[in-house]
């Protein structure tokens, strides 16, 4: 039996006619740029400015924008209440949800330190 079922978040969940398979679509609304996911949200610039802790001019750059570096636009979103995910999409590939970006782990934590050993020793070997 294919039934679907829509919550409040957009998120329908079908079931397929193999009772293990449960295949999960988000119904997203599309904006062409920040300031219009902005506007869609409610916020400011000088909400957005506050809880990204930037002044308002700051926020009015990053709208302006073409480029910018993944972290600043997870700053963004989250700013606003929202988390950012990514979806790589490749043809005859179910889209593969990209979930560790960015984030710290125990391995980059001890790169860090690692680093800051060699960085240390090698400022107290000096002339």
């Amino acid at each position: 039996m294919n039934g679907a079922a829509v919550n409040a978040n957009g998120i329908s969940r079908k079931n397929d006619t193999d009772a293990s398979t449960t295949r999960i679509e988000l119904r997203a609304v599309k904006v062409d740029t920040l300031k219009a996911l902005r506007k869609v949200t409610q916020h400011t610039q000088d909400d957005l400015a506050i809880a990204m802790g930037v002044g308002q001019g700051t926020v009015s750059r990053i709208e302006k924008r073409r480029d910018m570096l993944v972290s600043t636009l997870q700053h963004y979103v989250e700013g606003m209440g929202g988390q950012l995910q990514l979806l790589a999409v490749f043809p005859n590939q179910p889209p593969l949800s990209i979930e560790c970006l960015g984030k710290k782990t125990k391995t980059t934590h001890r790169l860090k330190e690692r680093k800051k050993k060699l960085t240390g020793a090698s400022r107290q070997s000096g002339p």
